[in-house]
């Protein structure tokens, strides 16, 4: 049974990257690449290859920045994978993020940004190929490393032929590199039919995926360290999200509460 558990520590180690939102404290920002004249400003420490992409990215990144200020300061400290969306701000949050990285050196980051279900359904390949487009022109970039699937609730969802076809026409074009998917699992308020245990591992053995990102921490361990060890087999890069989930502890037990007083009405 011991040589089937996953070892969290080496995997992790080898093929992991965690995605948060950082905030960085202090009155000024260094410049991109520039080093910091004191001790204090703190610098990420270890690079991982990310699964099979071979892309060497930071242990820590850049989960939808909420500034250009906090960015500057995280590429500073030597992130180097920033992730957002076409729905995170309604497409503000691409924009800053091409504000910041438009001149830097591009084949130093990876970027992954996401094309979302709940702005529209993927009604077509050419309705995914035009928001890819948006997507690049907001981020002022020729290419994005990893093109994914945003939340994706369902193995129908996973295997959606507009959405591959679409991404086959853009890695042929060069504007995408790799393929991801990204999954929110409990937090779901849909109550879907499939645990995201489910969604992923559809998306593990598709073989079109290069990188699953799903929420990793204490709430439902099992199923992410069910996913990561197929990840791990299949040589699939992995990004981690809500790993501390405060947040979302908080947001459910107000809508909890909430829910009682309506009930009460």
């Amino acid at each position: 049974m011991k040589n089937h558990q996953l070892n969290r520590r080496r995997f992790i180690r080898n093929t992991s990257a965690g995605i948060i939102g950082a905030g960085l404290l202090g009155t000024g920002t260094p410049s991109f690449g520039q080093q910091d004249s004191t001790d204090e400003f703190p610098k990420i420490k270890a690079y991982r290859t990310l699964g099979r992409t071979g892309f060497t990215v930071s242990d820590i990144g850049s989960g939808m920045p909420t500034s250009e200020g906090v960015l500057k300061g995280l590429l500073t400290s030597g992130v180097n994978l920033i992730e957002t969306s076409e729905m995170y701000g309604r497409g503000n949050n691409e924009r800053l993020i091409g504000n910041v990285i438009k001149d830097l050196e591009r084949e130093k980051l990876f970027i992954a940004s996401k094309v979302a279900r709940n702005v529209k359904e993927y009604e077509s390949a050419d309705d995914v190929i035009l928001r890819a487009n948006a997507s690049l022109e907001r981020l002022q970039t020729s290419y994005i490393d990893c093109f994914m699937i945003h939340g994706a609730e369902s193995s129908e969802r996973v295997k959606n032929h507009h959405f591959h076809r679409a991404v086959e026409k853009l890695k042929k074009e060069g504007k995408i590199r790799f393929t991801g998917i990204s999954c929110h699992g409990h937090t779901w308020m849909d109550n879907p039919e499939e645990t995201f245990e489910q969604v992923l591992m559809t998306a593990v053995e598709d073989g079109r995926f290069d990188i699953i990102m799903l929420p990793y921490n204490f709430f439902q361990p099992e199923m992410s360290e069910r996913v990561l060890k197929a990840c791990h087999d299949h040589n699939l890069g992995t990004m981690i999200m809500k790993s501390i989930p405060i947040y979302i502890y908080e947001f459910l037990r107000k809508r909890r509460k909430n829910w009682k007083k309506k009930a009460k009405n």
